[in-house]
């Protein structure tokens, strides 16, 4: 049976499942999903059928509506509800909840306040003023003034360290909505660094375990959280005091985990679902043949790099070579074929050897990595020379989210001798176990200026498989101290080059474009620049 016949089925499996839902009531438990007879989608319209010019789903045309509820769909598992504790792309799934400091603001390509009403910079004295939004709190009760936010910076840099904050000296206090950071040296990374801080409550958290942490959340947003049943639905429901006068416009926001690509798109076809980024091939390529077309702008930020790192820190593994990596990682595999086998006709996957694609700050103009290296008889002789004629064993540690591509590497090595067995793991933390050897597939969530973003994944600290050299942990911390922006972009673009030639741990072998699917007569969604302000979206019939 050819696939698409076998995803045509399953579609509609999924379709008729959920019409004999509606056909019984539809009632499911509380704490899953809503009745479907009160769908995500709350206009006269039970699908999301494809509109002509899906493009203006998410334009501002007249009046907002009350009412409605949406849902986001999610193709991965979520890792938690709080990211102080660690690295554990909580944002994707607590965003209707928690807000943060500021925001990136894409037409002026900089930060703006949010839950911060104004910021201040003294290079001369080395100090980072915050003035905190008055009349803002959680959604306990609790005011979130500038004590709040000292304790959410300084619980951030207790369990990740305080690299991603610019290292400051201390923090302090003036007034209640006012907290000056200190360091050392002026920076001018320190809007960014703490623009993207997201809030918690320090009560709900002081109160409780990181266990409860990772299955509640309690913030500012928006929606207040009511539920979560792992790997099935997070819901939220509208908070009546929010801070932003009017807004939400929306009863219900829900986040539903589907990790089945079928089974996402069947749920967005019905109306189950009103947004989801396509990032698998097939059901990408029905999306665009049904007449979807991506809402995505092309901005950096919305690049998914796709890429391998090897574990360079255990001395008795061929990878702790240089000479190993520069051939597995450069010469051995054909990259150019993954892309275009994982492409597969879409045409949103682009070959890509460096982690900051074009028109971000770190990116390397005219660079030797950027031409097609692919030369097998040149790896093995590599390999000959660094003492492995006949290869060797190792591991390639993925998701199943790459489990294809990980059997596509792992058929290229083959030819070159080297024997590599796919470990399948449930989550992104291999990244963090330094035991793991061998080749970890993960991916880089590109933005314009990736200083902070180094800190935060490349840096002491964070990946633990890669032993950083003392140059490549000078230059991102040149990045985090530069005053302009050309500075900042010059440091940066060294310790990628770094990265990519003298520590030569990754490689980025292919970026997705963010094929985007918005449900039509839904406004706001900010799906173009997979931002989640959810206070803004509305339905134009509820």
């Amino acid at each position: 049976m050819k696939k698409s016949i076998r995803r045509f089925i399953s579609i509609a499996l999924a379709l008729i499942m959920l019409l004999a839902l509606c056909a019984c009531g539809g009632s499911k438990d509380e704490n899953n999903t809503q009745d479907t007879s009160n769908t995500a989608n709350t206009s006269d319209n039970s699908t999301n059928t494809p509109p002509e010019e899906t493009v203006s789903d998410t334009t501002d045309d007249g009046e907002p509506v009350y009412g409605g509820s949406f849902a986001v769909g999610k193709a991965m598992s979520c890792m938690g509800l709080c990211d102080l504790y660690k690295y554990n792309v909580a944002d994707q799934y607590n965003f209707p909840a928690v807000e943060s400091l500021g925001r990136w603001n894409f037409e002026t390509q900089e930060y703006d306040c949010h839950l911060l009403e104004s910021w201040e910079h003294d290079y001369e004295n080395n100090t980072f003023t915050m003035h905190m939004r008055q009349g803002v709190n959680f959604h306990d009760g609790t005011v979130c003034d500038a004590e709040a936010i000292k304790w959410n910076l300084e619980f951030y840099m207790e369990h990740r360290g305080s690299a991603a904050l610019g290292n400051p000296t201390s923090l302090e206090v003036t007034d209640e909505y006012t907290l000056v950071a200190h360091f050392d040296e002026p920076s001018f990374a320190w809007e960014g660094q703490y623009a993207v801080m997201r809030i918690y409550s320090p009560t709900a958290y002081s109160e409780h375990d990181e266990d409860w942490a990772q299955t509640h959340v309690v913030g500012t947003g928006p929606f207040v959280f009511e539920s979560y049943t792992p790997d099935e639905v997070i819901v939220y429901t509208r908070n009546d005091n929010y801070w932003q006068e009017g807004k939400p416009y929306l009863d219900t926001y829900y986040v539903r985990i589907i990790t089945d690509w079928a089974a996402l798109e069947a749920a967005f076809i019905s109306g189950d679902n009103n947004y989801y980024n396509v990032a698998e091939a097939s059901t990408c390529k029905e999306m665009q043949a049904m007449g979807y077309t991506s809402v995505a702008k092309d901005v950096p930020e919305n690049y998914m790099q796709f890429m391998v790192v090897v574990n360079n820190t255990v001395e008795d593994d061929p990878f702790y070579n240089k000479d190993v990596r520069d051939a597995i990682l450069n010469y051995a595999i054909d990259w150019t074929g993954i892309t275009m086998s994982r492409d597969d006709g879409r045409g949103l996957c682009t070959m890509q050897s460096q982690l900051c694609t074009q028109g971000g700050w770190g990116y390397i103009e005219d660079f030797w990595m950027d031409e097609d290296l692919y030369d097998q008889d040149k790896a093995k002789d590599m390999l000959a020379d660094a003492g492995y004629p006949n290869g060797f064993k190792t591991n390639i540690w993925t998701s199943t989210t790459y489990q294809t591509m990980a059997t596509q590497i792992q058929s290229e090595l083959k030819k070159i001798g080297v024997e590599a067995e796919v470990q399948l793991v449930e989550t992104s933390s291999y990244m963090y176990d330094q035991s793991l050897t061998g080749i970890h597939m993960g991916a880089w969530v590109n933005s314009t200026d990736c200083a902070t973003h180094l800190t935060e994944t490349y840096y002491p600290g964070q990946y633990a498989i890669i032993d950083y050299s003392d140059e490549y942990v000078a230059a991102v911390d040149a990045a985090a101290k530069a005053l302009t922006k050309e500075e900042r972009a010059a440091a940066q673009q060294e310790a990628f080059r770094i990265l990519y030639e003298d520590m030569c741990v990754t490689r980025a072998y292919f970026r997705q474009w963010n094929f985007t699917v918005v449900a039509e007569g839904a406004h706001n969604v900010g799906a173009e620049y997979k931002t989640y302000y959810t206070e803004n979206i509305w339905w134009d019939n509820k």
